[in-house]
């Protein structure tokens, strides 16, 4: 099929599509480039919300084809997703699962001829039900907090039901909801012996933090194990020597004379381990070391092979969220990659004052990769 068109590209961000043309739509979307950047483009909130307040029930076929597992598993997931957040359908879904089960229960290992009576009960009881189906109001929902993540609607209830996040697990959608629900990301246990002491981290604690000072990797987890050192430049200095330090006294790598301000350590460090590091400053006889007590040491942890593969998971899906992205980032401390997925998310929520307020609860950002 050509691009979307304007109709399509609304009714795929507000869940209006159904049946075949859902899955044609995601489909496309999945291969199309240009109608993955159109999708991600921001929204007017007031249209979203007013997208959000009147999402469509499924249909019988999408939930007789629910059951009968006959769904791709995008789209199961999507299905799956909107039964969470919709007693109704729920409900329907439930007395049709029963009923198959029932059958296969009454009719072990063959299938019978059925009944003129009974086939003529099934065709009313179906007819019944898509009138019954498509009478029924749709459920109140009055969103405390939304937002665009990746060109798709993202809304929270007063009740803690969550609209939008399609492809995400049932872990990942409760993950969402409480980061939504109180407006900040929890704090980072996994920080906790990267950053000591917070307010005086490599901050302007002394006057050698001043002069020179360690900028990146501190107080994180990075995910390469080859990550690159960065730090400041000092007038009349035009030498650096950085060593990297493991649970030994003694340097496990040193860079040799440098003249730039950002080192990548050739040598691959092991995953999930802990490490620090230092930068000397030199001027012929003259030197700067930081950090130097009473400056905590410059930290940093590599992250494990399991959290890297969850990471990537995460990064990948085939609809990524940003917002996603930023919590299973700050949760596993990789401080940089949680800042990166906010700063998008904000380009795609402007002047959202939601988005702002989980910026300013992330950790402090030092440095860049």
């Amino acid at each position: 099929m050509n691009h979307l068109t304007p109709d399509q590209a609304a009714a795929y961000s507000q869940r209006r599509l159904r049946g075949e043309e859902l899955l044609t739509v995601s489909d496309h979307v999945a291969e199309c480039a240009h109608c993955r950047a159109n999708l991600s483009k921001p929204q007017d909130p007031a249209k979203l919300i007013r997208a959000l307040q009147t999402s469509a029930h499924l249909n019988y076929e999408d939930l007789e084809r629910l059951v009968d597992n006959s769904v791709k598993p995008g789209t199961r997931a999507e299905f799956e997703a909107h039964l969470d957040t919709c007693a109704i359908c729920a409900a329907d879904f439930q007395d049709l699962e029963e009923g198959r089960k029932s059958q296969r229960r009454e009719n072990p290992g063959r299938r019978l001829a059925i009944p003129l009576g009974v086939a003529v009960a099934a065709v009313f009881i179906f007819v019944f039900l898509q009138q019954e189906t498509s009478q029924r109001p749709a459920p109140e929902f009055a969103p405390v907090a939304a937002l665009q993540d990746s060109g798709e609607a993202i809304a929270l209830d007063r009740k803690g039901n969550l609209r939008g996040l399609s492809g995400a697990t049932p872990e990942q959608r409760q993950m969402v909801a409480m980061v939504l629900e109180s407006g900040s990301f929890a704090e980072s246990e996994s920080l906790a012996s990267l950053r000591p002491d917070p307010d005086s981290l490599l901050s302007g604690g002394s006057t050698r933090a001043a002069i020179l000072r360690a900028s990146s990797p501190v107080g994180t987890a990075v995910l390469s194990q080859t990550p690159r050192f960065q730090w400041n430049s000092i007038p009349t200095f035009g030498e650096y020597r950085i060593s990297v330090y493991g649970t030994e006294a003694e340097a496990l790598a040193l860079s040799g004379p440098l003249q730039t301000t950002g080192w990548t350590i050739p040598k691959a460090l092991a995953r999930g381990r802990t490490y620090s590091w230092t930068v000397t400053a030199i001027n012929g006889a003259q030197q700067i070391k930081a950090p130097q007590a009473p400056d905590p040491d410059a930290r940093f942890r590599v992250a494990s092979e399991a959290e890297a593969q969850e990471f990537q998971s995460v990064s990948h899906l085939l609809r990524r969220s940003e917002l996603l992205v930023a919590i299973t980032a700050n949760r596993l401390g990789l401080v940089n990659e949680a800042h990166d997925a906010m700063a998008v998310l904000a380009e795609q929520n402007p002047s959202s004052a939601l988005v702002d307020r989980l910026r300013a609860s992330l950790p402090l950002s030092l440095g860049k990769r």
